[in-house]
């Protein structure tokens, strides 16, 4: 039985419900779970690529007289 969040949680539930979760999670067979993984980390890799980035942008951000060429009005806020 699982505990509803606005019941007060008694410490031996709250081992059943972790004994329950425990019990879900074995009875699923491991290349689903394999499965699962991969494509949670397959959808947070393509999450951390844009191929429409500038390649032009690939430039040192620590010379400031680049920074100052590429992006003047910021680098005026940071250089001297």
């Amino acid at each position: 039985m699982l505990c509803r969040r606005e019941q007060a949680v008694d410490p031996h539930e709250s081992e059943q419900v972790a004994r329950e979760a425990t019990a879900l999670l074995a009875a699923r067979p491991v290349e689903e779970i394999v499965a699962a993984q991969q494509a949670l980390w397959d959808l947070m890799g393509e999450s951390y690529t844009n191929p429409r980035l500038d390649p032009a942008w690939a430039f040192d951000f620590d010379d400031s007289d680049e920074m100052a060429r590429r992006l003047p009005r910021l680098a005026a806020l940071y250089t001297d």
